[in-house]
């Protein structure tokens, strides 16, 4: 039997099993972002308007190239709050985890005061892992992220980084005055 044939004969047998483990996989992912961020809960709503209400969240690009998961939180009428775990491959085709927190406005003519205060940040900042751009406002971290408590400790300075953030611009309800 060559290769490709036993991979077949592998995925009949198998398809189920693995689907239920990846969605096993991606449940407990939720869980644990959710748990890390409801315990950040008290000096996140200082800054973000009040006590954060998580949803699960989930995404993928086409082939998957990358992977999100974890928790977001709408911001009725403006955007949306993403605490998650990435997954993707570097360069060399090696998987790479990141925890990253991230802002997604619904439009790029919403919030433009916090936008430029976000840039005028960045610029000033020594944070290489602040980004944003004209949809998106985010930090992340570079640290290796290999078993879960080194993903839990990463994560913890990735919002570390963002509540620092929001001290700086001084909380989200100073932007929502129009």
């Amino acid at each position: 039997m060559d290769k490709s044939e036993e991979f077949v004969v592998t995925g009949i047998k198998k398809y189920l099993d693995a689907i239920s483990a990846v969605k096993s996989f991606e449940k407990e992912i939720q869980l644990r972002v959710k748990s890390l961020v409801d315990r950040r809960q008290p000096e996140l709503s200082e800054f973000l308007g009040g006590r954060l209400s998580l949803d699960d969240y989930l995404w993928s690009s086409e082939l998957p190239k990358r992977v999100q998961i974890g928790q977001r939180v709408p911001f009725k009428g403006l955007g949306l709050l993403y605490f998650y775990l990435e997954f993707t491959r570097d360069d060399s085709d090696n998987s790479c985890t990141a925890p990253a927190v991230s802002f997604n406005r619904n439009s790029r003519n919403l919030l433009t005061s916090l936008w430029d205060a976000v840039e005028l940040t960045k610029a000033q900042s020594t944070n290489e892992n602040l980004g944003c751009n004209k949809d998106a406002i985010w930090t992340t971290s570079s640290k290796p992220c290999t078993d879960w408590e080194s993903c839990k400790s990463v994560f913890d300075e990735v919002i570390d980084d963002w509540i620092g953030l929001w001290k700086t611009l001084g909380g989200i309800t100073k932007y929502l005055v129009n």
